[in-house]
C-alpha cells in the first residue's frame, strides 16, 4: 500500500502574487532540501494567521494537513511573505522600507506562534474522522516526530529601491 513520498515534498505557505513564484519555489527547494513542493497560497496568506482563524486561513491548513502532510507525508513547511504586498496595500502605504519590513517580520512572528498549533490541532480533527489509511499513518508519524516550519521575508537587497524585483530581494530568515 501506498504511505505517501516520504521525503520527496516540502510545503509552501505563501501569497497569490504571481511573480513571487518562481523564487519562492526556488527557495523552497533550496532551503528544504527537496524535490517536489506542495505550493499553498492566498491573498495575503500569513497576514491571515489570527488566534481565532478566518474560513481563508482554516481551509488552506485543512489543505495542507490533509493533501500535503497526509498524502505527500510532507514534514517540512516553509512560511513566505513577499516586498510589496498589496494586500497591506503595497509598499506605497508604509511611511518608510524599514515599517514595510517591520510590519511582514510581525505577521512572520504572529504566524509562527499560531501556525503549529493550528497545524496540531487540524491533524487532531482530521485523525478523528477515519482518514484513509496512508493518510492516518502519515499524520500518525507527524503527530509522533513533529513539524519542521521556517518562515521568510523576500527583502530588497537595498531598502530605498523605489520597486524592488524578486531577483533585487533575499530571504530574510526569521530566527
Amino acid at each position: 500500500k501506498r504511505r505517501g513520498a516520504v521525503g520527496h515534498y516540502g510545503a509552501v505557505i505563501a501569497c497569490v502574487d504571481g511573480k513571487w513564484l518562481p523564487a519562492t519555489i526556488k527557495l523552497a527547494k533550496s532551503l528544504l532540501s527537496k524535490s517536489a513542493i506542495d505550493l499553498h497560497s492566498r491573498p495575503g496568506s500569513v497576514r491571515r494567521f489570527r488566534p481565532s482563524g478566518c474560513a481563508v486561513t482554516e481551509e488552506m491548513i485543512s489543505d495542507l494537513v490533509f493533501v500535503s502532510c497526509g498524502l505527500h507525508a510532507v514534514k517540512d513547511i516553509l512560511v513566505v511573505k513577499h516586498w510589496d504586498c498589496g494586500d497591506h496595500g503595497g509598499s506605497a502605504s508604509f511611511s518608510s522600507p524599514e515599517e514595510e519590513l517591520e510590519i511582514y517580520l510581525g505577521d512572520l512572528r504572529r504566524s509562527k506562534e499560531i501556525l503549529p498549533g493550528m497545524i496540531n490541532a487540524t491533524i487532531v480533527k482530521v485523525m478523528a474522522v477515519e482518514p484513509p489509511e496512508p493518510v492516518a499513518v502519515n499524520l500518525q508519524t507527524l503527530l509522533e516526530q513533529g513539524l519542521r516550519v521556517r518562515y521568510a521575508v523576500f527583502c530588497p537587497k537595498d531598502l530605498q529601491s523605489p520597486s524592488p524585483q524578486p531577483e533585487d530581494c533575499y530571504p530574510l530568515m526569521l530566527k
